[in-house]
């Protein structure tokens, strides 16, 4: 699923439809091997394992096809877990703003900035 991004991690061609960007664990270019393959750890820097399932956040343009991906990472209807009717940079919000996950600084003070800014402007529209 990250072969879009990591063609333009390289600068070569990716439709921008398709690249998925990682998020929950990094995603680096093993430049030690020729293959030029991407080598996943999570944020507590431990590789991935290859046996076990993680979860995924896929907008529905994604999983109804969208760029091919669905058909790529051989998704199916029974593994959808939840379906919602709000947008996926809000529930990213909503996941960032639970106590138990833990930000950076910086991050922390971006997430409060753009909240207030959301919030500000749906009361403006009011």
């Amino acid at each position: 699923m990250l072969e879009s991004y990591r063609r333009q991690k390289f600068g070569w061609y990716a439709r921008s439809s398709t690249i998925l960007a990682p998020g929950g664990f990094t995603a680096e270019v093993d430049k030690s091997r020729k293959g030029s393959r991407l080598f996943l750890t999570g944020l507590d820097e431990h590789a991935f394992n290859k046996e076990k399932m993680y979860p995924v956040w896929l907008t529905n343009f994604h999983w109804n096809g969208g760029g091919g991906l669905g058909a790529k990472a051989l998704l199916n209807y029974r593994q959808l877990v939840r379906k919602e009717s709000i947008h996926l940079r809000e529930l990213i919000f909503q996941h960032l703003r639970s106590p138990s996950v833990k930000l950076p600084e910086k991050c922390k003070l971006f997430l409060e900035n753009s909240t207030r800014s959301v919030s500000h402007n749906s009361e403006a529209g009011q």
